[in-house]
């Protein structure tokens, strides 16, 4: 006798395959049977890879600049070789290959040495909000399609086996189940965007060099996409921190120092139109006290003597009371003599930077990573329109 087909029963690499199909259902699909149990444990457990260069999270639509929609979309630049298990190929992409500006020899043996070569590559993922509901298929409607299977069978091949058909109404009913159980999971959630899928890729590393948060509407009253970012990241270990948005607010400056806290950064680099300086001071010794290094650049077409909002008198006082905490602060304006030849970004009109005394550097552009820019897309597709 023929064995019969379940889901039990299924190969392993089908199995496999189904996991990574439906991660969001990790935890009721564990529940199948001692087979599909090992195979989701497995897949947890998949090992951390060290460092990822750089993290881009940003909101909207990429192609046409606009922040508007509720999408949340991310570029990574991480070693190829670990591309496959990170998702390319299933939910993300490679959008573009660096030859790298370093060899490194790997340590495997038997390897040719021109395949030796460090190569990185940047993957693009876009994860979107839960769409509207749609009407679910009922059990009546896949029942209805086992029953034309089965009479098509029984016309056409009567000797199948019963065990067979059995192990195939399984298969129904689990889709069934499946299809269910995403809808409701979309319904529950009402979240702007799947972050399973981001935590579980952020779980691969242990450190990410540069996260890169540009235009991500991160403080919205009805949607705080910064506060689901950072349960996605875990407790992973994060170097540098960059944040390019309109505007900054207290509110935003709170969730800064908490990232900085909870993650371990020692650089925070801002690019904003509006810098709420407000509570500066504040925010100043907080990051100084975690040994954070902060620079700000403000972003306007203002020719204005006003720096990030106040003048000169402001950023003197302002210099004097951090330096009675051992914090320097500088200040750098499109006013100055020098600024234009320094080589700042032409949007940048004033730079300011605040840290311990101890750990300063002369006040120089900061230098920006490499990778996919949302603003570098716009500045070329304007260029390209001109």
């Amino acid at each position: 006798m023929k064995s019969s087909l379940t889901l039990s029963s299924l190969p392993e690499d089908i199995i496999r395959r189904l996991v990574r199909i439906d991660e969001d259902l990790i935890a009721e699909q564990r529940l199948i049977a001692p087979s599909w149990n090992n195979t989701v444990l497995e897949f947890l457990s998949r090992p951390q890879f060290g460092i990822l260069e750089r993290a881009y999270l940003f909101a909207g639509d990429a192609d046409s600049n606009d922040d508007s929609e509720k999408s949340l979309h991310l570029a990574a630049i991480l070693p190829y070789k670990h591309a496959t298990v990170a998702g390319v190929g299933s939910w993300l992409h490679v959008i573009k290959q660096y030859n790298a500006g370093t060899v490194e020899v790997s340590s495997l043996n038997g390897v040719p040495e021109d395949s030796q070569k460090k190569q990185d590559e940047v993957v693009m993922m876009e994860i979107s909000r839960p769409e509207e509901p749609r009407e679910r298929p009922s059990l009546l409607h896949c029942s209805l399609l086992f029953a034309v299977g089965l009479a098509h069978v029984v016309a056409f091949a009567p000797s199948i086996l019963f065990y067979d058909l059995v192990g195939a109404l399984s298969v129904v009913i689990y889709l069934y189940m499946r299809q269910r159980n995403s809808a409701n999971l979309g319904e529950k959630r009402k979240e702007p965007a799947n972050f399973q899928r981001l935590t579980r890729f952020f779980s691969l590393f242990t450190t990410i060099e540069s996260l890169v948060l540009e235009k991500s509407n991160l403080v919205d009253k009805d949607d705080n996409i910064l506060d689901k970012v950072q349960r996605a990241l875990g407790k992973i270990k994060i170097n540098r921190l960059e944040i390019v948005e309109t505007e900054v607010d207290g509110r935003l400056q709170l969730q800064i120092v908490e990232l900085c806290r909870a993650h371990g950064i020692r650089h925070v680099f801002v690019q904003a139109s509006y810098f709420d300086v407000s509570n500066f001071f504040d925010f100043s010794v907080q990051l100084a006290a975690l040994g954070v290094r902060f620079d700000l650049y403000e972003q306007t077409s203002s020719n204005q003597l006003l720096y990030v909002g106040k003048s000169k008198l402001f950023w003197c006082k302002m210099t004097s009371e951090l330096e009675e905490r051992n914090i320097e602060l500088k200040i750098a304006t499109l006013h100055d003599s020098s600024f234009s030849k320094s080589n700042y970004d032409y949007r940048a009109r004033v730079h300011v930077r605040v840290e311990n005394k101890g750990n300063s550097e002369p006040l120089q552009p900061v230098e920006s990573s490499r990778g996919f820019s949302l603003n570098l897309m716009y500045l070329i597709s304007c260029s390209v329109y001109w």
